[in-house]
């Protein structure tokens, strides 16, 4: 009898493979990284048929992108995530990572007013002649991914999601605590020097965090505009990259703001 085989599916739910960027993330940022670096970082030994099983899985989230020959790099929809500038477009995010698989998207488009059985979901499987050594991992994953969506807010779809959104909107105040909150702790340790405060870095008459904090950087623009970067110690490339990251993900912001303003 030959042997079935069944699609590709991630090993773990969202949030473990989450995780796993992270690790990748706080390492090297969004730079490019060969696999076995990538997996040594994820906290394994090397490349082996499990570790490489993992790295896939976050291939096929998206959290990672080929990058190179052999090389994978952590992806802007990973970054949104991990270090999101509201509350939207982590959710955002985190629904495009959870149904990249086609499978998911699949099981996703078949059961579309919630989240299926655990009985109905193996019994759809078997249909589908999946072998019985994937139904397991691949239901307990898919339902485990969609748990975690629920937790988060962010398994509505995606019209019902963004009209929600643009209803409850907030306010640059709660954007910025929220998106701090969210960051791991020794994140926000990284940058704390350059923690928003209402709409502004460090604005005027504004204390620093602590005594040995420095102005780096000042720039006006309008009238009652102005940016201004505190930091403390010597500045390296880790955190330049940082600063990099944020400016990139400012951009992305206005640009959404500027598409969604023109249409």
């Amino acid at each position: 009898m030959k042997r079935v085989r069944s699609p590709a599916y991630p090993s773990l739910p969202i949030s473990e493979a989450i995780e796993l960027v992270q690790k990748i993330y706080s390492s090297n940022r969004t730079n490019p990284i060969d696999r076995e670096a990538a997996v040594k970082d994820m906290g394994y030994s090397g490349l082996t048929g499990r570790s490489g099983k993992l790295l896939a899985t976050l291939l096929q989230y998206g959290l990672l992108e080929k990058s190179g020959k052999g090389g994978v790099r952590v992806t802007p929809r990973a970054v949104d995530i991990l270090h999101p500038e509201s509350v939207a477009d982590r959710r955002r995010a985190l629904r495009d990572a959870a149904f990249e698989p086609n499978l998911f998207l699949s099981l996703r488009e078949r059961f579309p007013d919630g989240v299926p059985s655990e009985n109905n979901l193996r019994s759809h499987l078997m249909r589908e002649q999946f072998s019985d050594v994937a139904i397991n991992p691949a239901v307990n994953a898919y339902l485990e991914t969609c748990r975690f969506l629920q937790q988060e807010d962010a398994y509505e779809s995606y019209d019902a999601a963004g009209a929600a959104d643009i209803e409850s909107s907030p306010s640059i105040d709660e954007r910025a605590e929220t998106s701090m909150k969210q960051l791991p702790s020794h994140v926000m340790n990284e940058d704390v020097a350059s923690k928003p405060l209402g709409g502004h870095l460090a604005g005027a008459g504004e204390q620093l965090e602590a005594e040995n904090e420095r102005v780096v950087y000042r720039e006006e623009g309008s009238p009652g505009q102005y940016l201004k970067l505190a930091a403390s110690g010597p500045l390296d490339d880790y955190l330049l990259e940082a600063i990099e990251d944020f400016v990139k993900r400012q951009r992305k912001r206005l640009e959404k703001a500027s598409s969604t303003t023109e249409h």
